[in-house]
């Protein structure tokens, strides 16, 4: 029983310190108005600006700071972060093909979400449900969308 002590210490260790590189992220995406043939239409200037006006709201209500003329996402409509912060909280709104995409992404310093994702994630989850309905949806992972061009040769 000795001999395996040691070895399940190590393999604890090693999990514990896996959790600790784990990046919280919930992607919201917004798609394009319904035409009444049934069809998505493009997303349109109005949707972008209330997308923009919903991401302000929140980061102003959290004191986050305007990053968008830092940001190297393409297509971005808003970006924000918490100020003075080692692993800032980050919501980034872009849009890609006929949807726009709203981020929250952050990398804490414990395991699990923290109270102040939960916030955010809590604030834009209604406000955007409020104002685009079945719209909006937050996408599971294997459904979300890269930000992330990839080249072919």
């Amino acid at each position: 029983m000795k001999k395996h002590c040691p070895g399940l210490f190590a393999a604890l260790v090693v999990l514990l310190a896996a959790g600790c590189d784990t990046i919280n992220h919930t992607q919201f995406q917004v798609a394009g108005q319904t035409a009444a043939s049934g069809t998505r239409l493009a997303i349109s200037t109005d949707d972008r600006e209330a997308v923009r006006q919903v991401v302000q709201a929140a980061a102003q209500e959290l004191h986050y700071e305007d990053r968008l003329p830092q940001t190297l996402t393409p297509n971005t409509i808003a970006s924000y972060a918490e100020p003075d912060n080692e692993n800032p909280i980050t919501i980034i709104a872009w849009v890609k093909d006929q949807t726009i995409v709203v981020d929250i992404m952050h990398k804490p310093n414990d395991l699990g979400e923290s109270s102040a994702y939960r916030k955010v994630h809590d604030l834009l989850t209604a406000s955007l449900k409020n104002r685009f309905g079945t719209r909006v949806e937050i996408a599971p992972v294997d459904k979300q969308i890269s930000s992330r061009t990839i080249l072919t040769p």
